[in-house]
């Protein structure tokens, strides 16, 4: 009996390992589509594409770069052909070629003069400076009502998501997922996780109860939200996670991780999803614990 046990054990760990490297590390996807504008540091561009084969719907999106000097010469309107990477925690932009190029090449004379720099389309980003967050009373994963104000004292990272999101969303969801263990006895305690999804119509108690398990959630300390489209819309516009739906779903959407503190301000926003766990886990040690109402 102890051999069966001991044989079984091994061909399940077999199985595990298997799985665990059936996802490559990397991945390369091509897209096609326009650009609507570039970042004026050069290093984002947003694109409104066609479909990405095995990646993401047709949609519009921001995607980063980890060199300025890929977007060179690239502007608004440009008609593109890119190539995105995506590793298991981020996804950039590492190639772009303009499909209308014809109409803007470099004469003989202008052949060693070197590339442009990126096209600026965008006003650069303010300061972030805290703000208040604002309240907003929402239906967990459980069919239970959760109001923001309830968490008050505890450090709360909000994010934007929805279940059918090919690309983008998985990588918040990974990296929430990782911070559990990390936070350890704060995790449910003193810190807290919601996602709130910005597809209500689809995204049910029910679904987002299954999207939890997926990521092996503790629903102590990470919670899934939906509403109404009403209350959708009033909390992704209160915190500035923009998205636009469509009859085919989601087809834009700002990504967008906020921290909270225990006094309800919003003091530090991650925009996109290249950021890192450890850099996450940072941003929470730095916030002062909130000393309970007497």
């Amino acid at each position: 009996m102890n051999n069966r046990l001991v044989r079984l054990v091994s061909a399940l760990l077999l199985v595990q390992t298997l799985a665990c490297h059936s996802q490559p590390e990397k991945q390369l996807f091509v897209g096609h589509g326009v650009v609507e504008a570039v970042a004026i540091n050069g290093k984002k561009v947003r694109i409104k594409h066609d479909e990405i084969p095995g990646f993401m719907q047709a949609m519009t999106m921001d995607f980063e770069v980890n060199d300025a000097a890929v977007l060179a010469g690239i502007a608004a309107e440009d008609t593109v052909e890119f190539t995105l990477e995506r590793t298991q925690t981020s996804i950039h932009l590492v190639a772009i070629t303009r499909k209308n190029a014809a109409q803007n090449e470099p004469s003989d004379e202008d052949a060693t003069t070197p590339a442009a720099a990126p096209t600026a389309t965008e006003e650069p980003e303010a300061e972030f400076m805290p703000y208040p967050a604002s309240d907003f009373t929402l239906t967990d994963q459980d069919g239970q009502r959760l109001t923001l104000s309830s968490l008050q004292g505890k450090i709360v990272l909000l994010d934007f998501i929805f279940t059918q999101c090919p690309g983008p969303c998985p990588l918040l969801s990974l990296k929430f997922a990782q911070l559990q263990q990390p936070l350890a006895e704060r995790f449910g305690e003193e810190v807290m996780l919601l996602s709130v999804t910005i597809d209500p119509k689809r995204d049910t108690p029910e679904v987002l109860r299954d999207y939890a398990k997926r990521y092996k959630a503790n629903l102590a300390g990470w919670k899934f939200l939906t509403g109404s489209t009403g209350e959708i819309i009033r909390t992704t516009a209160a915190f500035g996670a923009d998205y636009q739906a469509g009859a085919e779903g989601i087809i834009d959407h700002r990504l967008l991780t906020c921290l909270i503190d225990g006094n309800g301000m919003v003091v530090k926003e991650f925009v996109g999803t290249n950021h890192t766990v450890e850099e996450l886990l940072a941003a929470i040690a730095q916030i002062r614990p909130t000393p309970p109402t007497p």
